[in-house]
């Protein structure tokens, strides 16, 4: 529509243009005794502003392990569950299941460069209580999908950090806008204690919620 606009605007100034050189013409013809040193030439411009636009979404934006208990003996005081991107979860310790669980992904569909912010709703207490034992744990750990998508932030790639309800944590500096390195992997590792606070937590069906916000990269 823009371009359709612009069409349509720079063709009447074109025509305007012809009737007065028309107009000139006559009155050129009708004092061309009189008068002399008219301009053989003009310049005009045409200005154009095409705005960045910011989007972030999640491709992939949910996890599900389901259902599953800790396996409660010595060699395994806890469960551990791991997305790993692309590749399928991993459960040790338990018996949740693992086929169809990957990693979420971020992508940056905007026209420019962002900063993305992480941030979630629940720590690993608010899952699992405060264990006895203190074998619980909800981390989070940012890769690239596209290699040089993610640069700078307060994560480093490749590596898990526990995560903190009350800070949003800079996940990228720069995330990149080009589609060749525009996407991330968001990975999760749980931790669950085969001592949690079942009285409170048992036969819950806990959700941790992921919130990502963007801004212009500087």
């Amino acid at each position: 529509m823009e371009n359709r606009t612009l069409y349509i605007l720079a063709f009447l100034a074109v025509s305007v243009a012809v009737i007065n050189l028309s107009v000139t013409y006559l009155k050129i013809n009708d004092f061309r005794e009189a008068f002399s040193g008219f301009a053989a030439s003009d310049t005009g411009t045409i200005n154009i502003t095409v705005l960045g636009s910011v989007n972030i979404n999640f491709i992939r934006n949910a996890i599900d392990w389901g259902t599953g208990v800790v396996y409660t003996n010595n060699s395994n005081p806890n469960a551990t569950l791991t997305t790993r991107g692309n590749g399928q979860g991993l459960v040790v310790g338990g018996n949740w299941s693992s086929s169809g669980v990957y990693g979420l992904i971020i992508a940056n569909n905007g026209s420019v460069n962002v900063t993305l912010n992480l941030s979630t709703d629940k720590n690993h207490t608010d899952l699992f209580g405060v264990a006895p034992s203190g074998l619980s744990a909800l981390q989070w750990n940012i890769t690239d999908k596209d290699s040089g998508s993610c640069a700078g932030g307060n994560l480093a790639l490749n590596t898990f950090y526990d995560v903190n309800k009350t800070v949003s944590e800079i996940a990228c500096t720069q995330l990149g806008s080009a589609s060749s390195k525009n996407e991330i992997f968001l990975d999760f590792y749980i931790m669950i204690p085969a001592d949690y606070d079942a009285a409170a937590k048992a036969n819950l069906n806990q959700q941790v919620a992921i919130y990502a916000n963007a801004t212009v990269a500087p």
